[in-house]
């Protein structure tokens, strides 16, 4: 089986690293794999060919069993030829996009991004989604007929290199350290976990990640006089190697397409502290996570002070939740099972 992957970018962001996980998942199982792109951000190697392409540049996918297509400029790429040059088409959806699409631009841009989006799902047969919620939030949008695939994440267990850095091993060896990582964006809810340091003294914060909210989110901080207890390290390019100064994990965001920085907490071991979104009630329960209502402070200091006393017994449930759910090797099984079926029904799976 050939296949051929198309991106907007080979940047380091959520989407295009779980799309590299996927191609490590499925080389050796394949015979030929390679990855298009069109802006020239190059952050990742896909250790596969890899080609920059432009939105209005014909390729020709005729070799290609599939052609897997990751978020929307993608998405519309494969739209526009497709209707020429009819080829096996498949699209895996990460986000939510009404939300996503208001978060990260103005109105008026949001509102054209949202019709194209809707408009492209609705005539793509074959799409992937990374859980059960996600299936449900597009039926709104999608026709009866469009055949649908849930996949969870996998991600590779890593072996963190715990970077030598002073400021971290003083805040481990004072405090009950809570990471996160991720873009410093609204959707993320990081403020939240501020209000909750500001009435536990015994507790420290680490963000790993960059983005709009980082002025915002150090101002707080000061009026809230956190002082060393809040740390925001910015941009890494392996933010996982940080994760072995974290007691818990934390993910607080009001919506998420699943988060691989949550995957990667739970393949290193760590205790969960998330937000009760529905996409976490598909896979977790409350006596493997310490899940908490979104928006409520006692239910977000609830749950980290319950995960805080026992972080040993939650720490082997996050990593058994990692190998039955997320391991690489499952999500590869999964996404060649069902190009198989796509193939075999000439590019509308059964």
């Amino acid at each position: 089986m050939r296949i051929a992957f198309i991106l907007p970018s080979l940047e380091k962001k959520g989407p295009v690293i779980f799309t590299k996980y996927l191609v490590q998942a499925l080389k050796g199982k394949v015979s030929y794999i390679k990855v298009f792109y069109f802006r020239e951000i190059v952050e990742l190697d896909f250790d596969v060919p890899v080609e920059r392409i432009r939105l209005y540049q014909k390729m020709d996918f005729d070799s290609f069993d599939i052609v897997h297509s990751h978020m929307l400029k993608a998405d519309l790429y494969c739209f526009c030829w497709h209707k020429l040059f009819p080829f096996n088409w498949v699209s895996t959806t990460h986000n939510f996009m009404v939300e996503d699409l208001y978060d990260l631009y103005p109105r008026p841009k949001a509102l054209i991004f949202e019709k194209i989006g809707k408009h492209i799902f609705k005539r793509n047969q074959n799409l992937i989604m990374s859980s059960a919620q996600m299936k449900c939030y597009y039926n709104a949008y999608l026709s009866n007929h469009i055949n649908y695939k849930v996949i969870p994440y996998g991600i590779p267990r890593h072996s963190p290199l715990s970077p030598s850095d002073s400021r971290l091993k003083h805040l481990s060896s004072r405090y009950v350290v809570i990471g996160s990582s991720g873009s410093l964006i609204q959707r993320k809810g990081f403020e939240q976990l501020l209000g909750f340091l500001e009435a536990n003294p015994n507790f420290a914060l680490i963000i790993v990640g960059e983005g709009p909210m980082r002025g915002y989110l150090s101002s707080l901080a000061r009026d809230k006089q956190l002082g060393e207890r809040f740390l925001l390290l910015g941009f890494k390019q392996n933010p996982i190697d940080y994760y072995t100064y974290f007691d818990i994990y934390a993910m607080t965001s009001y919506s998420e397409g699943f988060g691989l920085s949550l995957l990667e907490a739970m393949s290193q071991s760590l205790p969960i502290v998330c937000s009760d979104l529905k996409i976490y009630q598909d896979f977790f329960s409350s006596s493997e996570v310490g899940m908490f209502k979104l928006g409520d402070k006692k239910s977000l200091e609830n749950a980290i002070l319950r995960v805080s006393q026992n972080t040993e017994y939650f720490g082997r449930k996050s990593h058994d939740l990692y190998l039955n759910f997320f391991s690489l090797e499952a999500m590869g099984r999964r996404h060649l099972e069902y190009y198989i079926d796509v193939i075999a029904n000439q590019g509308c799976a059964s």
